[in-house]
C-alpha cells in the first residue's frame, strides 16, 4: 500500500463499526474482472470490484473436482495460480483459516447462513475443516468472551473466519454488532474493518490505471455523463448484486 492509499481507506471504515485488532495486511483480496472490447479487436481486463473478503474457496475446489470427473480436462490447465495444486492450495487454506486452533473452536460466522445464496460453500467448507457455520444471532457474549451452542453446550470461540456483511446484518434492529465484537478476546481472519477499506470505495482513486473504468462518488459529481447509459450506479458496501 501507498501511505497516501491506505489513508483514504481508512476513511472507508464506518466510525461505529470500527474495530481495534485488524491485522497488517488482508488475508484474503478477491478482484473481479470483466472482459472488454479493446483496441483492433482485443479483449481487455477491466476491473469492477474488488474485496478484501473471503470468497467461495471450498466451493470451486469441490466444483473443478467434480468438473473433471465428467469432462476430458487436459491436466496442464488449472485453476490454481503461483504452481499450487489442490494439495497445497488446500493445506494452505486450512493454516489461513484455523491457524493454531482446534475447529471446534474456529466458526464461519455470518448472519444466517442457511439463508445465503454462499451456503453451498459454508457445507463445503464444514467438511473441509470440520469448522461450523454460526449465525450471529446465536454468539454470546461473557465478559470478553464469545461462544455458540452446540447440543446443549456452550462451546467458545478463539477465531472467526469472517463472512459476515457488516451491511446486511446492521439492519436488524436486534444485533449491536460493536457491543458484541467490540474489545472481544477473539481472533479474526478476516478482520471486519477490511471489507470496507478494500471494497469498491477505493474504485475512484484506482481509476489512472488502465485496467479499472473511470469511477466516480455519486456525491462528488457536479453533472452527470452524457452517456448515462454505459454507466452503472453501486452502492459502497452492499454484495452479490444488491443495490445495482
Amino acid at each position: 500500500q501507498s501511505p497516501q492509499l491506505a489513508a483514504q481507506a481508512e476513511q472507508a471504515v464506518p466510525a461505529a463499526q470500527r474495530l481495534s485488532g485488524e491485522e497488517a495486511h488482508p488475508p484474503f483480496i478477491n478482484l473481479d474482472f470483466a472482459l472488454a472490447a479493446g483496441p483492433e479487436g482485443s479483449i481487455v481486463p477491466r476491473l469492477i470490484e474488488l474485496q478484501a473478503f473471503p470468497t467461495t474457496f471450498y466451493y470451486e475446489m469441490m466444483l473443478d473436482e467434480k468438473i473433471r470427473q465428467f469432462f476430458d480436462i487436459p491436466a496442464a490447465v488449472t485453476m490454481y495460480f503461483n504452481r499450487l495444486d489442490r494439495q497445497r492450495y488446500g493445506a494452505m487454506l486450512r493454516r489461513l483459516i484455523l491457524g493454531d486452533h482446534d475447529p471446534e473452536n474456529v466458526i464461519l460466522l455470518d448472519y444466517r447462513p442457511e439463508r445465503q445464496k454462499t451456503r453451498i460453500d459454508f457445507i463445503c467448507t464444514e467438511q473441509a475443516l470440520g469448522i461450523r457455520p454460526i449465525g450471529v444471532r446465536h454468539l454470546r457474549r461473557r465478559g470478553r468472551k464469545l461462544f455458540y451452542p452446540h447440543h446443549e453446550r456452550w462451546i467458545p470461540v478463539s477465531r472467526i473466519y469472517n463472512r459476515l456483511i457488516w451491511d446486511e446484518a446492521g439492519r436488524d434492529p436486534a444485533l449491536d454488532l460493536p457491543a458484541l465484537f467490540g474489545d472481544a478476546e477473539v481472533e479474526w481472519v478476516s478482520h471486519p474493518n477490511w471489507f470496507f477499506k478494500i471494497s469498491k470505495y477505493l474504485l475512484p482513486l484506482l481509476s489512472d490505471s488502465p485496467y479499472c473504468p473511470v469511477t466516480h462518488f455519486l456525491h462528488e459529481l457536479t453533472a452527470g455523463p452524457e452517456d448515462l447509459e454505459n454507466y452503472v450506479l453501486k452502492p459502497l458496501y452492499s454484495f452479490a448484486g444488491k443495490g445495482v
